[in-house]
């Protein structure tokens, strides 16, 4: 679970809000929480909010007016779905595949996301924290059994306390 938090919740919920979306965060991990727990009796695996979805699904790239950006998440959602239902023809097509290939199609899906979010990035009031949150997530590190998300959102954490000014009491 806490992968789960540190790897899919923590980084969906921060892509959300920093896209301007109100974010009921208690109520969407008390749900899928719920869900993952009756899943889990079905030999189902953890539901999460999927950050690289939300950063797809949130940016200019799903729609120019923010209202209509919900499109994007239905579509996505519609897909998912599909591609469960195909699941074994997609792998056998993706193991046909040339493993350089798969990884040049991810690289070039994710292209805009990341863009958008690196612009975010260096845009911030926080940048120093925000990119030190980046490289540490990016290095793909692991410590104690946890990997760099965990650790990129724990350092970006720690940096933004000790950057960030003093308010005046």
């Amino acid at each position: 679970m806490l992968t789960t938090l540190s790897g899919q919740y923590l980084p969906g919920m921060a892509i959300l809000k920093s896209a301007g979306y109100d974010v009921p965060v208690r109520r969407i991990v008390v749900v899928n929480s719920v869900v993952s727990l009756v899943t889990a009796f079905t030999g189902g695996i953890t539901i999460a909010i999927a950050a690289i979805t939300a950063a797809m699904c949130t940016g200019r790239d799903a729609h120019e007016d923010p209202a209509k950006r919900y499109v994007a998440g239905i579509a996505n959602g519609a897909f998912y779905l599909l591609a469960g239902l195909c699941g074994g023809s997609v792998v056998m097509l993706f193991a046909a595949l040339p493993r350089e290939l798969i990884v040049a199609l991810a690289g070039l899906a994710l292209l805009g996301p990341i863009t958008v979010n690196l612009t975010q990035i260096v845009t911030a009031p926080e940048r120093e924290a925000a990119v030190l949150t980046f490289l540490a997530t990016a290095s793909g590190m692991t410590l104690l059994g946890l990997g760099s998300a965990f650790w990129g959102i724990l350092i970006g954490m720690v940096a933004h306390r000790v950057l960030r000014p003093a308010t005046p009491a």
